[in-house]
């Protein structure tokens, strides 16, 4: 079992091979969405600390030659802070080209006092752990978190926390994993991949009991996550450790069931030309479809989902102020069918990764389950 199979899809944002949106059709969205705001009137959220600018598109897309270019350098009008903000930006374009020394230099700019220098700091310790410095990459996220003049909101602390607690796993400090996952609060975006965390951590110590606990907690999600999937090929594996082969086996068992009736349910949204149904919306980046909750955080800046959010709310305003036959609740229809018609190939393209995902989970469960019966005859 690979105890980093989680690690590596929290640090590295996996893509398919899905046509790009357009940026210049996103910045027109937005601005014929402040154009029916304006007129009626409507205060839209604060987005001081999500500034608009394109390069973040094309840093989403993977664009890194364009995202670079779309950075001016630092006008005589920036404030300070949108400078550090962009420095931020040029560092993670240079990552992209591979040009990690100069992406360090830039990040390095980022001043102490900014609202930015926690993200700097991140990005830094996320570089030393990309370049093999496990080391300098806790120093410094072990720093970041504990120093009381650094300004964390609750997203990134969590986050922080999370990369912790992973690093601690792979240093083989195992209780001190399970102390720093513990710290991740429930209703945290990062919760459940903490409790797959908490469970490597409990299997790598031998606290078989309690790593069967929390698993089980995690499987009783109605939704579906990567956590929740990983979930019952972990159980599995635990039950292996223990040499318990007979619980084993009836553990990947039930794990092949449930990846079967998964792929099944995914192939169904993908093959057969189901109206793809948006259950619910979480933190307005974080869809669930027919049970697969999704983030398209990884997709698009956090502001587009605003803007999402918005022309939704909008169209219910407008609905309720002057009805639904007329030329303004037309271009509001419109504006958030262009929003959602964004929204949905990108869903798929997440379906598309989280099968093939689901298809690994199938064979190495379908893998184990031969070994253990192996294994149990052998003991016979």
């Amino acid at each position: 079992m690979n105890v980093f199979i989680v690690i590596l899809l929290i640090f590295f944002s996996v893509c398919a091979n899905a046509s790009k949106v357009p940026v210049a059709l996103i910045i027109d969205l937005d601005r014929r969405l402040s154009v029916l705001k304006s007129e009626i009137f409507i205060a839209g959220e604060d987005l001081s600390e999500n500034y608009e600018n394109s390069s973040l598109y094309h840093i989403k897309n993977k664009s890194w030659i364009k995202s670079l270019e779309s950075i001016t350098s630092d006008d005589i009008d920036d404030s300070t802070e949108y400078k550090n903000y962009k420095r931020i930006l040029y560092g993670i374009s240079l990552q992209g080209i591979g040009n990690n020394r100069q992406a360090l230099n830039h990040y390095n700019k980022v001043s102490s006092n900014s609202i930015h220098y926690a993200t700097a700091q991140l990005n830094i310790a996320l570089l030393h752990f990309h370049d093999g410095h496990i080391n300098k990459a806790f120093n410094k996220l072990d720093k970041l978190y504990s120093g009381s003049s650094v300004n964390l909101n609750a997203r990134l602390k969590n986050r922080i926390l999370l990369i912790l607690g992973y690093l601690y796993l792979k240093s083989d400090k195992f209780n001190e994993a399970r102390k720093i996952f513990r710290k991740i609060p429930v209703g945290s975006t990062y919760f459940n991949s903490a409790i797959i965390g908490t469970a490597q951590a409990a299997t790598k110590s031998q606290d078989f009991s309690a790593s069967e606990n929390v698993l089980l907690y995690l499987q009783k999600n109605r939704t579906y996550d990567l956590a929740v999937d990983e979930s019952y090929i972990l159980l599995a594996y635990t039950y292996e450790a223990q040499m318990e082969f007979g619980k084993a086996a009836r553990a990947y068992e039930k794990a092949i069931a449930y990846y079967s009736e998964r792929l099944k349910n995914i192939d169904r949204l993908l093959y057969e030309n189901v109206p793809l149904k948006i259950d619910e919306v979480f933190k307005k980046h974080i869809f669930v479809v027919s049970g697969n909750k999704i983030d398209l955080l990884g997709r698009l800046p956090y502001s587009f989902f605003n803007n999402y959010s918005q022309s939704k709310q909008l169209l219910i305003q407008i609905s309720d102020l002057v009805g639904e036959k007329n030329k303004m609740h037309q271009r509001a229809t419109d504006l958030f069918a262009e929003y959602r018609d964004i929204i949905k190939p990108l869903l798929l393209d997440e379906l598309m990764i989280r099968k093939n995902i689901l298809l690994d989970y199938i064979n190495q469960s379908r893998y184990r389950l031969a070994t253990t019966n192996d294994r149990a005859s052998a003991l016979k």
